[in-house]
């Protein structure tokens, strides 16, 4: 009544103070929403988690385990998987309780790209570098071996060999098969005197070069790329001229292998040869030294994923941060 103050039933009047305050601070539309405090914890939550995801994955599909235990290594992709789901099911679980699961989103986003990146950068890391060097480093290493008289079939489980004194490849036979790669081969002769090129010295010379006296090619050098596809060639292929070369180091990649076999059955019906079991070889000086290149490298492209997938994430964090930010989602 008149100029008193609203009152609850039974009581004192309120004073006019308590009512602004009290309009203040229910549904106001005029104040501006209160913006969340910045969660320093909840964002190198963000910034880290999904890189030791990273971290963890990408060891474990470039080095050993995947190379002893690949069972193991398949579990932990899909361990990676499900953790994402759970990350995002948690998103969806914020949402239907009326909170905005922007964070939850992001975390789940990316930790998906974490593990997707691991497994395609871990794997490819494992099967060019590190498993033919575990490979190589497996097999066994023959010395002084003649491939005059060695069989194929006698060092099937060869990772490194050197050949005996004299030997050479002979470059005058020496083929290729092109499919979009160039694949070159040239078989691994016993020569006569100590000239590596000792073979093609016979050849120009027309003379016959030496015949392994088993009758059959068995030891081919390789390479890809390092020939023209146009004429028989092979002096851009390891170092088949270098005086101190006379040693092999197994080639190990499955998906070349047949495309080389091609290339032998091309020489074996150009110069009328015969190879039984070809086993094939990067000509090098030194095969430990280009074996532990396979273990650098690998070293080398894991060293790059772990700082790369670290700024990468890094900064997708601070873009994240800066749009919250606009949204007033803070956390």
């Amino acid at each position: 009544q008149g100029g008193q103050s609203c009152s609850p039933a039974g009581g004192a009047p309120l004073p006019p103070q308590s009512l602004t305050m009290a309009y203040g601070t229910i549904n106001n539309p005029l104040k501006p929403p209160r913006r969340r405090l910045l969660n320093i914890q909840g964002i190198c939550l963000c910034i880290f988690l999904p890189w030791l995801a990273f971290v963890t994955l990408y060891t474990i599909l470039t080095f050993s385990v995947a190379y002893q235990y690949p069972g193991f290594a398949t579990a932990c992709i899909v361990a990676g998987y499900l953790l994402v789901v759970l990350v995002f099911a948690l998103a969806y679980r914020a949402r239907r309780r009326d909170r905005e699961p922007l964070w939850y989103n992001f975390f789940g986003w990316a930790l998906l790209v974490a593990v997707t990146a691991a497994t395609i950068c871990g794997s490819l890391n494992h099967w060019h570098n590190m498993r033919p060097f575990y490979d190589i480093e497996n097999l066994k290493t023959y010395p002084n071996i003649d491939p005059s008289v060695s069989l194929g079939q006698q060092t099937m489980d060869a990772g490194r060999v050197y050949f005996a004194d004299h030997t050479c490849v002979e470059e005058t036979k020496a083929s290729w098969f092109k499919d979009n790669d160039v694949y070159c081969v040239a078989p691994i002769v016993m020569g006569r005197g100590p000239a590596q090129d000792r073979c093609n010295l016979r050849a120009k010379a027309g003379m016959d070069p030496v015949v392994p006296l088993t009758g059959t090619y068995d030891y081919w050098a390789v390479g890809v790329n390092c020939c023209s596809g146009v004429k028989p060639e092979f002096v851009k292929c390891g170092h088949p001229r270098q005086l101190r070369a006379r040693s092999g180091l197994r080639m190990m990649k499955d998906e070349q292998r047949s495309f080389f076999r091609l290339a032998v059955q091309q020489a074996e019906v150009a110069y009328g040869i015969v190879a039984n079991h070809p086993l094939f070889f990067y000509w090098t000086e030194d095969p430990v030294a280009d074996m532990l290149e396979y273990r650098d490298e690998g070293f080398r492209y894991y060293l790059i994923g772990l700082f790369g997938h670290f700024a990468i994430n890094a900064l997708g964090t601070v873009f994240a941060l800066v749009g919250f930010w606009k949204l007033g989602e803070m956390w």
